[in-house]
């Protein structure tokens, strides 16, 4: 995690890259501002409703064993368990 300002940018590590096209992150309650592959800097889709924060992914998976998504939220936020 690294934090600049207002905004903090989450590394998730993604061991399992999802065959369906996308990645939901339960219980993250933050306003999302952006999220990119670390490999090469392709934008992803992100967006949050009550079920989480969601990502759309491009296949295949950048790193066969660890690909790392950077994404950036604003403002304070909260992991709930769900």
């Amino acid at each position: 995690m690294k934090e600049k300002g207002d905004v903090t940018t989450l590394y998730l590590h993604v061991f399992q890259w999802p065959g369906n096209g996308g990645l939901k992150i339960p219980g993250l309650k933050a306003e999302t501002l952006s999220a990119s592959l670390l490999a090469d800097g392709r934008k992803l889709k992100v967006w949050a409703d009550d079920h989480g924060t969601h990502i759309r992914l491009w296949n295949p998976a950048p790193d066969p064993i660890d690909s790392v998504i950077a994404l950036q939220v604003s403002g304070p936020y909260e992991i709930t368990e769900k």
